[in-house]
């Protein structure tokens, strides 16, 4: 296995969590007193990981190039 494919199966994996913080936030209760916060938490972790796909992303096109 090469760095690319390493990149790309990375990169799928990322996507892969974007998709399970997407559903926990989908369940937050607003109602409950750390419910706000804990929306939050998850939204900055899917920043974050939402800027590691990019950096991979362009990572892995200008290996292509």
């Amino acid at each position: 296995m090469n760095r690319t494919d390493r990149r790309a199966i990375r990169k799928n994996a990322m996507m892969d969590t974007i998709n399970r913080i997407n559903d926990a936030m989908s369940k937050v209760n607003f109602s409950d007193p750390n419910g706000k916060a804990t929306f939050h938490k998850l939204l900055d972790k899917k920043n974050y990981i939402a800027q590691q796909i990019a950096e991979a992303s362009y990572t892995e096109y200008s290996m292509k190039n």
